[in-house]
């Protein structure tokens, strides 16, 4: 039920507020709000949302005259004039992806390399994060394979390397009508992932206040409406109370540390190192309440050299490979995620659940504790069959037409293309196709 909610609950900014029946069914367009530049040696991506990425941008180019006005503060006056596209394709094109990325962290730009999977497989932040991992098949052999998604507590949840309690069976539990009432949780999460992980709560009838502020408001708050709440919004922030607070004053912090005394969750997405900067590190948060559960979600993980690189889903999805890999063959530039929110609802479920893992054990143990999830792993994890590729081991898919107006069903198989093509596709090609138009007819899909 939960993995078909976000046809109901939050979108990511690309709509612009506007709900998904509003949206066109037609393909996505490369669009200009997650624009993609050739570069020295590949391709970079970069997400201007909020002014003050702007302004970095701005400062970053020498601060030229021509982009100099108010009226380019605007995400739309941004994306429409092409004299702007322009002069940024020839700022980017002399320097590498690495440079790009290390200047651009340096000006508060969302910018990154377009890599391959096997990039960043091979890239330092998987290497000093333990990412990957070898693990001893039944028959023997050893494989690498992703290294889990989450920590907790500072050590790595790994297929290698499960950590459980030894403790007494929970006993005696209250029959609730749903499984987290009487739960208060405080939600600092923003955009989709934040919004997901909150809501999973608040659905299961936990009493979650979503804390923000006027001065940075909730992304997906932008709409084409006069006001700022979009439907995504509050359909993904549903059960949920709200909270105006600015934490960067005395009094917004002292006032939200008296909440989190009274807390059982505290969830979180920002950039590693956000909290410690306003005085809301871990150890003030562990003496405000020893028995507080926390879960916070970053682009690549709060350890590593890219742990301080501002990320947005589009910036992980062409870190990873994912951008590279959602192509034609024929049409090297048909990037076709510029609206996907991936993995977003993904690393969303995952904080939720790394925090009810972390809520039974301080069931049985009275202690609290904390989880990280780094979105870009959860996209490693889902990249599990193309390392054991690698491997010897692999597993093919195919998108084949069915009957209907642009409907298409996905066919997979062990082994290679060439083995898809000759165990399914070839020989039964018309039984396939009449088995799922019976299968349709039948509305059973």
């Amino acid at each position: 039920m939960q993995a078909l909610d976000p046809g109901y609950g939050i979108n990511g900014s690309a709509t612009m507020g506007r709900p998904v029946h509003l949206l066109s069914r037609d393909r996505p367009a490369k669009g200009t709000q997650y624009p993609i530049f050739a570069c020295a040696d590949g391709e970079v991506r970069i997400c201007l949302l909020a002014p003050r990425q702007w302004q970095g941008m701005f400062r970053w180019m020498g601060e030229p005259q021509a982009f100099a006005g108010p009226e380019f503060a605007k995400i739309s006056t941004r994306q429409q004039s092409e004299e702007l596209q322009a002069a940024l394709d020839a700022f980017f094109a002399p320097r590498t992806r690495a440079l790009l990325a290390a200047e651009g962290q340096a000006h508060g730009v969302p910018i990154t390399g377009l890599l391959s999977f096997e990039e960043f497989a091979a890239s330092d932040q998987v290497a000093a994060r333990g990412a990957l991992t070898e693990v001893a098949l039944a028959n023997g052999r050893r494989v690498v394979l992703p290294n889990g998604v989450m920590t907790v507590d500072g050590e790595r949840m790994g297929p290698a390397d499960a950590v459980t309690d030894a403790a007494a069976p929970l006993a005696g539990q209250e029959t609730l009508d749903r499984p987290f009432e009487g739960l208060k949780i405080l939600d600092l999460g923003v955009i989709v992932v934040g919004a997901e992980a909150g809501r999973m709560f608040a659905d299961g009838g936990a009493d979650v206040v979503k804390v923000e502020s006027t001065a940075f408001p909730d992304g997906t708050r932008q709409s084409y409406l006069p006001y700022p709440l979009s439907a995504s919004f509050a359909a993904g922030h549903r059960n949920k109370r709200s909270l105006g607070l600015d934490l960067r004053q005395k009094e917004g912090r002292a006032l939200f540390l008296d909440l989190l005394g009274e807390a059982d969750v505290l969830l979180s997405n920002f950039k590693p190192g956000t909290l410690d900067s306003l005085g809301l590190g871990a150890d003030v948060l562990r003496e405000a309440n020893p028995r507080l559960v926390m879960a916070d979600s970053s682009a690549f993980g709060p350890t590593g050299p890219w742990a301080k690189r501002l990320g947005y889903g589009p910036l992980v999805r062409a870190a990873t490979g994912l951008s590279a890999m959602w192509r034609y063959p024929a049409d090297p530039e048909s990037y076709s995620d510029a609206v996907t929110v991936y993995p977003d609802h993904v690393a969303g479920r995952i904080s939720a659940l790394a925090a009810t893992a972390l809520l039974i054990r301080r069931l049985r143990t009275g202690r609290g504790g904390s989880a990280s999830i780094s979105q870009a792993e959860v996209i490693m994890a889902h990249f599990a069959t193309s390392l054991l590729a690698d491997e010897g081991n692999s597993t093919a898919s195919a998108v084949v037409p069915v009957a209907g107006d642009d409907e298409w069903c996905v066919v997979t198989a062990e082994g290679g293309e060439q083995d898809i093509a000759a165990k399914v596709l070839q020989p039964t090609e018309g039984a396939v196709f009449d088995t799922i138009s019976k299968y349709r007819e039948g509305k059973n899909r």
